[in-house]
């Protein structure tokens, strides 16, 4: 069985400045957490948190020539976590493979196919970080349409976990 609380929320502002300029801007954010029960696995935590922000500018500089401005920035969360059982790892004799991670003695994912898995762990992921400026045009020449434009994206990523720690039978 698992149990998701969630929320999620935006807001949007709309303004014209003058006849010929069009602006937005949007924020948006959205959270949850899952809790996850299955036997003979531990019980799982798993949290997201993930926010949007855009901004957006139209200028018309005459009826057959316009530019549009765009900033994006997305920022991506989410934690995962197997609650460590204080000597369990001691105990099933894996700490001396597998070292405490992050202060916390966990074992390592071990699967018996066609079963819930076992584990004891922490995954972290993000924060993520997603940066995009975008340009574009438009330019009518009689009967034709130019369009012209580009963008550039940046993104960085942190992640935090056990890396390659897996036992198989």
């Amino acid at each position: 069985s698992s149990r998701t609380n969630s929320d999620q929320w935006s807001g949007r502002v709309d303004h014209q400045f003058g006849s010929k300029n069009n602006f937005y801007a949007r924020y948006s954010d959205q959270s949850w957490v899952t809790n996850s029960f299955s036997f003979p696995a531990l019980p799982n935590v798993r949290s997201d948190r993930n926010a949007n922000v855009v901004i957006s500018d139209t200028a018309v500089f005459s009826p057959t020539f316009l530019i549009t401005g765009r900033f994006g920035f997305s920022r991506m969360n989410e934690t995962q976590v197997t609650p460590p059982i204080a000597g369990l790892a001691s105990s099933a004799g894996t700490l001396s493979a597998f070292a405490a991670f992050r202060g916390q003695e966990v074992i390592p994912p071990i699967t018996i196919p066609g079963y819930p898995g076992l584990s004891q762990g922490i995954s972290i992921y993000g924060p993520e970080f997603e940066w995009n400026w975008l340009g574009d045009g438009q330019k009518i020449l009689g009967r034709h349409s130019i369009d012209f434009g580009g963008g550039v994206i940046r993104t960085t990523f942190i992640t935090d976990n056990q890396t390659g720690t897996n036992v198989v039978f």
